[in-house]
């Protein structure tokens, strides 16, 4: 579950806010506030039961998720009492072929007022796994819509390595570790950098198109029907 919270010099924190609470895994918080004040909460989304009763031989009758099971990205904000959603992160540009999943977003608001995320694609060669690497890439709420995502170069790196975003009068600054890492064998690390680039910052966007936030139904399939009583002994 994700939730959140104000803070003020004068007030300290708030009241705790719900943002989601699902069955679904959600983890990997990511928040920017706008110009007018709003909150901007991202967050990765996968499905029900993680981790829970996985092996090989149970095949597709597993209830759970596996701990790397594919992940989706959602962004809401706040307005007014009210969590509010954008346009759904769906892209069709050709990187987006090989990719299993996306995850690790990082919101940030430009000087000029624009929403960027960045995030990271898994990639893999079916059946190589001394294939798998996560590339980072940029996108711009613009409207109704994500801009078309700008890979950043030389960005193959683990899931866990984070990337940082920043801002001057006139430039978006992004700061990315790369790892030299080899098509041939892109899951192993060898030396790393860090590396920098730069986007002239453009007009601010369009105003985003709003809708409230609904998350989709779902229910979780039976895995533990006696998990609360195990715990309690356990405990």
């Amino acid at each position: 579950d994700v939730y959140c919270r104000s803070y003020s010099l004068s007030e300290g924190f708030g009241e705790e806010l719900l943002v989601t609470g699902s069955p679904r895994f959600e983890a990997y918080a990511s928040v920017a506030v706008d110009r007018l004040g709003r909150p901007w909460v991202a967050w990765e989304e996968g499905d029900v039961n993680w981790g829970k009763d996985l092996g090989y031989v149970l095949g597709r009758n597993s209830p759970g998720t596996p701990l790397g099971g594919a992940r989706t990205i959602r962004v809401v904000t706040r307005q007014g009492n009210q969590w509010m959603s954008p346009a759904p992160l769906q892209f069709r540009d050709p990187l987006e072929a090989g990719s299993t999943e996306i995850g690790v977003p990082m919101l940030y608001v430009d000087p000029r007022g624009n929403l960027w995320l960045a995030f990271k694609r898994r990639y893999s060669r079916a059946g190589f796994r001394q294939s798998v690497h996560w590339e980072s890439f940029l996108t711009r709420l613009d409207g109704t819509h994500w801009t078309h995502p700008v890979p950043l170069p030389y960005s193959w790196t683990r899931r866990s390595v984070r990337l940082g975003i920043t801002a001057t009068s006139d430039r978006l600054w992004l700061f990315w570790p790369h790892e030299s890492r080899h098509w041939a064998f892109a899951s192993r690390p060898r030396s790393n950098r860090v590396l920098a680039g730069s986007l002239p910052l453009p007009e601010p966007a369009s105003e985003a198109q709003l809708s409230p936030w609904n998350p989709p139904p779902v229910e979780p399939r039976p895995a533990h029907p006696n998990e609360a009583t195990d715990d309690a002994a356990a405990r």
